[in-house]
């Protein structure tokens, strides 16, 4: 799934464009054309919020570290995100329903194994 712009500031989008020969350990390299125009979007559609930093206070680069992310995820136990339906935050489709798109809402949520997220 490709995470909506919006997640993210401008400038860790392009932190993370200039390093997508290791994305977290892959090689996610783009020809020329395609690298200008995914760059283009993300700019134009990154979170206004430029101060967004990660749990260290560096320029966040992945969103599962950004302090709106970790407050809005702080009751969802460990248990829950690494079991095998789920794997790791990085999978939002797992849980949320409608990630795909672009939805987040709680009444979205269903954790396998758990079922609807009542907070």
């Amino acid at each position: 799934m490709a995470y909506q712009p919006q997640f993210l500031p401008k400038r860790s989008w392009d932190k993370t464009m200039k390093t997508l020969d290791n994305h977290f350990g892959t090689d996610a390299s783009l020809d020329p054309q395609d690298h200008k125009s995914i760059q283009n979007y993300l700019a134009s559609h990154a979170s206004k919020n430029d101060q967004v930093v990660d749990i260290r206070g560096a320029v966040a680069l992945r969103i599962s570290e950004t302090p709106y992310f970790v407050r809005e995820h702080r009751e969802v136990t460990k248990k829950m995100v690494t079991q095998p339906e789920v794997k790791s935050f990085a999978n939002c489709n797992a849980c949320h329903t409608q990630a795909i798109n672009g939805s987040y809402r709680e009444r979205e949520i269903r954790i396998p194994n758990y079922g609807r997220w009542e907070d």
